[in-house]
C-alpha cells in the first residue's frame, strides 16, 4: 500500500522541529546504561535525527538512519516511508524509534515494520511522549498513545515483551 496520499509531506518541518538532540542524547544514555551489553553497534534509527546520530557515530555506533525529514543526509541515511521501509527482513538486531511513532499515520503498521526489519533476538528502543505531555498536541503528532495502548500494540506486532 501506498501511504503517500495520507501524509502531509509538505508539513514535514526542517531539521529542526520536535524535541531537542540534549534531550534526546540523554534518553539514549539512560537507555545505553541499562541495555549496554544488549545493543548491536549496529543501529536502525527509524525518524531519527543527524545530532542524535552523530553523538552515536562518536561513540563507536554504526547508525543508518531512515527518515523523510526535509535536510536530512548522511552516508547511512535511507529516505522511505515508516510504513513501507524498503530494508530487508532481520537486517538490525537494534532499533531506535524515538519521538518517531506519534508522527505515524498507522503505528501498528509501523511496528509490524520495525518487527520485520529486526533481527529476532533484537531489541526496539521505543521513546515517545506520554499522554498530556506538551509536545502531545503539535500539528505533526497523529496518536497520542498511552504505555498500555503502545503495549498492546507492540503484541499485536508480534514483539516478544519479557
Amino acid at each position: 500500500m501506498n501511504w503517500k496520499k495520507y501524509l502531509r509531506e509538505s508539513e514535514i518541518r526542517d531539521l529542526h522541529s520536535g524535541e531537542n538532540a540534549k534531550t534526546r542524547t540523554v534518553q539514549i544514555e539512560y537507555l545505553s546504561k541499562g541495555y549496554a551489553d544488549n545493543i548491536s553497534k549496529e543501529i536502525l534509527d527509524v525518524g531519527g535525527s543527524i545530532d542524535i546520530d552523530n553523538f552515536l557515530l562518536k561513540n563507536g555506533f554504526k547508525v543508518t538512519l531512515l527518515s523523510l525529514m526535509k535536510g536530512m543526509k548522511g552516508p547511512n541515511m535511507i529516505k522511505g516511508d515508516m510504513h513501507e521501509m524498503p530494508i530487508e527482513d532481520e537486517k538490525f538486531k537494534t532499533v531506535f524509534c524515538f519521538h518517531t511513532i506519534e508522527h505515524s499515520i498507522s503505528p501498528y503498521i509501523l511496528l509490524c515494520e520495525i518487527n520485520r526489519v529486526m533481527k529476532k533476538d533484537g531489541y526496539l528502543m521505543l521513546i515517545f511522549p506520554e499522554e498530556g505531555d506538551f509536545w502531545t498536541f503539535s500539528g505533526q503528532h497523529y496518536y497520542c498513545l498511552t504505555v498500555r495502548q503502545i503495549w498492546s500494540l507492540l503484541l499485536k506486532a508480534g514483539f516478544d515483551t519479557k
